[in-house]
């Protein structure tokens, strides 16, 4: 990331030092996915009474195949939680680990997708959802953007009190 998109970025990224309604956050993460990530869409989970729930979505597909993946207990969202780490798909047209869950956001029209667990310490405050148009869109050369992301993401949600 540089010249204008690092500028934007932390621009951006400054905006959420002050932030702590959830609302305002997801909107700024939304910001800053699009900027660093190039991806279209993008859903926020929290971890609230011990179950993930949506709390922010750009748009009804995102809530639909993030709530598919916490009904299914099915797809990166999940993986990522297991992993404690970041779950990358890079095609959802040749992705064979959660067929059901490819099918369905192919359909959709996301081709691939990225799903970061936000942890502070040993606790899980939620997973950052990220789902791009296009194919190899969360490969290697985005994966410090995506740590970078999900770094001020758990710093504002955990200081937010997740309200």
């Amino acid at each position: 990331m540089h010249g204008q998109q690092a500028r934007e970025f932390a621009a951006a990224a400054g905006r959420l030092e002050g932030q702590v309604e959830v609302g305002e956050i997801f909107a700024t993460l939304e910001q800053l996915a699009r900027v660093c990530l190039h991806c279209e869409h993008v859903g926020l989970l929290l971890c609230r009474d011990d179950r993930l729930t949506e709390v922010g979505a750009t748009d009804p597909a995102v809530e639909e195949a993030d709530q598919w993946q916490l009904d299914t207990g099915e797809g990166p969202c999940c993986a990522c939680l297991e992993a404690h780490g970041a779950c990358v798909v890079a095609d959802t047209a040749t992705e064979d680990r959660w067929p059901g869950w490819s099918t369905r956001v192919a359909r959709f029209g996301f081709r691939a997708s990225a799903a970061i667990p936000l942890r502070e310490g040993e606790v899980t405050l939620g997973v950052l959802t990220l789902y791009s148009d296009r194919p190899a869109t969360f490969d290697a050369a985005a994966q410090p953007c995506a740590d970078l992301l999900a770094a001020h993401a758990t710093r504002a949600l955990a200081r937010s009190g997740r309200n």
